[in-house]
């Protein structure tokens, strides 16, 4: 059996075909019990939003280590439910996730005792979901607690072909320390009060804000600030609510809008899903519909749970065969950097997943190695873009600067890991590498 799993920022779910196993399960984490806990449990100990550092590197080890136990927890949960060990899955990240990122999920499951199947990209799965039982042009906004995805994905022929997609790191979490910074300005609160844990427990206070101003009717919410003097008290108001959700979130609605620019025709007018907890706020979903004139497509789901639901359904659609006919993803652009800092691009951006291409480099030293550095990114200067990893083809012997031409190919798999290799044109002599980024 497949398993499909949402690793979420804020919250994680595992299921299968029509069904999930488990309610939100917050993907917070007491490092010193070493076991998931409540989002109400704000200790010292308790580390949160971790998975916008997710990365190989010696600064995601903490990311690895927490998603380790939240992936041990989703799959307790649904083996108590199935009564079968959890084992394969597929995983859900978002689709901005560089290789990097991508291998440290990988890690975490195999630290958890589980066998990845393949990655989707969360949008994707979301459309996935959303479009099963119609046929749309959609764009889909994701905005989660850490984390923001828009991808257009197209099921018009039958299949889900996503068109294009962007993202950044940016989500409620951002949304909580903005109201948290105005409280701290407007009440000019000392520098004295403002310690690392009354902070934390100050965004959670206007998280739990946030969330009761945005039900219907309710216009101002006080907030009791005991920790910081006896009495002390903030009134969020919608109207401050609103500034700030515009001021936070404005640059989700360009980065949108400019996708929707590039990859589509004028006249297509696709429909809007939002999915994603972030995107249950009232004022959001109407400042992204105003700003962009595009209807929104109903979906019965809380936008929590779409992701979620999405995987699901692709797990079952690994295990019977059909996913990689019925989905078709996108990875970035890759690039190769050449002379003076620039790069020459391998594959473009938007591409149809999996996807491979060959290109001739020819060093510009006398050396007996040729050094071939892979980037991911739109920029055409090399260090603007995000660096993946680095193969050193050895010739074997000197070669004077513009007679060793090497044939280089890059892939990328369905899940979005790449791998590189070179072969040189005279000689033969292949080298290969899947880049794990384990070193820079």
């Amino acid at each position: 059996m497949v398993y499909g799993i949402d690793l979420g920022t804020t919250n994680s779910l595992v299921g299968r075909g029509e069904e999930l196993y488990t309610g939100l399960v917050a993907s917070n984490v007491d490092t010193l019990r070493k076991c998931q806990v409540t989002r109400d449990n704000l200790g010292e100990n308790i580390v949160a939003s971790y998975k916008t550092n997710m990365s190989m590197g010696e600064s995601g080890k903490l990311s690895v280590a927490c998603s380790t136990i939240i992936l041990n927890e989703l799959a307790k949960r649904a083996q108590q439910v199935t009564g079968e060990q959890v084992k394969d899955v597929v995983v859900s990240v978002p689709a901005y996730f560089s290789t990097s990122q991508r291998e440290a999920v990988y890690q975490a499951a195999q630290n958890a005792g589980l066998s990845v199947r393949t990655l989707i990209n969360e949008p994707t799965a979301a459309a996935l979901y959303v479009c099963r039982n119609r046929k749309e042009l959609v764009v889909v906004y994701d905005l989660g607690g850490g984390t923001f995805d828009v991808t257009i994905v197209d099921s018009r022929a039958g299949s889900y072909a996503v068109v294009a997609t962007d993202g950044i790191v940016l989500g409620g979490d951002d949304l909580d320390m903005e109201l948290a910074q105005e409280v701290v300005s407007e009440l000019h609160i000392p520098l004295r009060y403002r310690s690392k844990q009354n902070m934390k427990w100050l965004r959670g206070k206007m998280r739990l804000a946030k969330e009761e101003i945005q039900k219907p009717g309710v216009q101002k919410v006080p907030v009791l600030l005991p920790e910081f003097g006896e009495g002390t008290s903030y009134l969020l108001t919608e109207g401050k609510y609103k500034e700030c959700v515009q001021r936070v979130f404005e640059k989700t609605v360009l980065m949108t809008e400019n996708l929707l620019h590039m990859q589509l025709p004028s006249y297509e007018k696709p429909k809007i899903v939002f999915v994603g907890g972030s995107s249950n706020c009232p004022y959001l979903r109407s400042m992204v519909k105003e700003k962009l004139a595009l209807e929104e497509l109903y979906c019965e789901a809380d936008p929590d749970y779409i992701v979620a639901m999405g995987v699901a359904l692709y797990a079952e659609m690994v295990e019977e065969g059909t996913a990689n006919v019925c989905v078709d993803d996108v990875t970035k652009r890759l690039c190769i950097e050449i002379s003076k800092g620039q790069t020459l691009t391998v594959i473009d951006a938007n591409s149809i997943v999996p996807c491979k291409n060959i290109i001739p480099i020819v060093n510009h030293d006398t050396a007996d190695y040729l050094k071939v550095k892979l980037y991911q990114g739109d920029s055409i200067v090399a260090e603007e873009n995000e660096y993946i990893g680095r193969l050193d083809y050895p010739y074997g012997r000197k070669v004077q600067a513009g007679e060793g031409c090497v044939m280089v190919e890059v892939e990328v798999g369905i899940d979005g890991v790449i791998s590189i290799s070179a072969l040189e044109a005279l000689q033969g002599d292949e080298c290969k590498k899947t880049i794990k980024l384990t070193a820079r």
